[in-house]
């Protein structure tokens, strides 16, 4: 009979220690998706007046005398503010920075087509706007190139690079036709 008793009193034991595992698994699953918190996303784009169009992920770039210009910029999408991070840029290979956006520095031991600015804090669906680099494709190259952005912050998604395409503006040569066609003005008495 004590046997009968003692196997009881283990099922009885068994049980309630099975509901209250079930009961603790339960509050810690809870407490769990209580911690997931929401992150911030980042959209890399072209500048525009018109929010609506973002992001805008080619654009026919500018010449200048030391490149092609490229005004770009991130936008914070989520509904939450990023926190400490960077914002990094790269370039190809084959190109080179003739300047790089304000306030982003090449790091030490970074490579040499990679810029880093530091942030305190993005709000949410702010835009982080004016990023203009000036870059040098490489000569006969393709009629394209490529600008990489990423974001990292302690509040954010994991980051992945994301591609902005700059086309090359094409070179319009003189039209020395023109030029023999307009005589030029003299001047009175000359």
């Amino acid at each position: 009979m004590q046997g009968k008793v003692d196997q009881l009193q283990t099922k009885a034991q068994t049980q309630k220690l099975s509901r209250e595992l079930s009961d603790v698994t339960q509050e810690l699953e809870d407490a769990k998706s209580k911690l997931k918190q929401p992150r911030a996303q980042f959209v890399a784009t072209f500048a525009t007046p018109y929010y609506d169009k973002i992001p805008i992920l080619q654009t026919v770039g500018e010449r200048a005398p030391e490149g092609i210009k490229g005004n770009f910029g991130v936008m914070n999408s989520s509904d939450v503010a990023a926190m400490k991070g960077m914002i990094v840029i790269r370039l190809c290979d084959a190109c080179q920075f003739a300047t790089e956006p304000p306030g982003f520095a090449k790091t030490p031991l970074g490579p040499e087509d990679e810029r880093v600015r530091f942030f305190d804090t993005i709000q949410e669906h702010a835009i982080v706007q004016d990023m203009t680099a000036t870059i040098i494709p490489p000569l006969d190259g393709p009629p394209s190139f490529a600008i990489a952005v990423q974001v990292k912050c302690e509040d954010c998604e994991p980051g992945k690079f994301m591609k902005l395409m700059v086309d090359v503006p094409r070179l319009i040569p003189p039209n020395f036709q023109d030029a023999k066609r307009k005589p030029l003005k003299s001047k009175p008495g000359v």
